[in-house]
């Protein structure tokens, strides 16, 4: 027993050596108090990406969403966003983008963005209201399509947004009624 506990302690007093070793090697200034300051000087091995041109962003992401290609329009509205927070048409389309992709939970997050940039415009009511469409939520989409319609009674958006909602809530009734004869 006593060789066990001897080539224990050798172990111990080894690793002790070991680590008062590093220690010497330790660089002094690192163990200062501004050590964040240092940190932040170094250079970082991680890429940046390139600051975008708004505009042609906006461009970009806008023709990407009308032809469909929803995730490239996200990352670029995405991009838009994280360099211009300001930005209100990006959050829109941002959130309009989660839509599409049926991202919910994040296009609600953008709407609320966007919201406290703008309130509530027509654009932002008419949006919320398709985002509630799709959702199936047609009496929170009815609320928000018809606030939209009283301030911009002639937007052909805003009427095909309420001709959609008639529509799915005619569908819906459809369906109720077929589930209750089969019943």
């Amino acid at each position: 027993m006593r060789k066990t506990k001897t080539i224990r302690h050798q172990l111990i007093d080894l690793k002790m050596l070991l680590l008062l070793l590093c220690l010497a090697g330790c660089d002094e200034a690192l163990l200062g108090s501004n050590i964040e300051q240092r940190v932040a000087a170094t250079p970082h091995a991680e890429k940046s990406e390139p600051k975008i041109n708004v505009s042609d962003a906006m461009l970009t992401a806008k023709e990407s969403f009308r032809s469909g290609n929803y995730g490239n329009a996200e990352q670029l509205f995405r991009r838009i966003v994280e360099e211009n927070p300001q930005n209100a048409d990006a959050w829109l389309g941002l959130a309009a983008t989660y839509d599409r992709l049926k991202r919910f939970e994040n296009a609600n997050r953008a709407y609320m963005y966007a919201r406290k940039l703008v309130g509530y415009t027509p654009r932002m009511l008419n949006n919320l209201g398709y985002h509630y469409i799709l959702r199936n939520e047609y009496s929170k989409a009815r609320k928000l399509l018809l606030a939209a319609q009283r301030k911009e009674p002639d937007n052909p958006r805003i009427q095909n947004n309420l001709g959609l909602l008639l529509k799915k809530e005619e569908q819906k009734t459809q369906s109720l009624q077929t589930n209750v004869k089969s019943f």
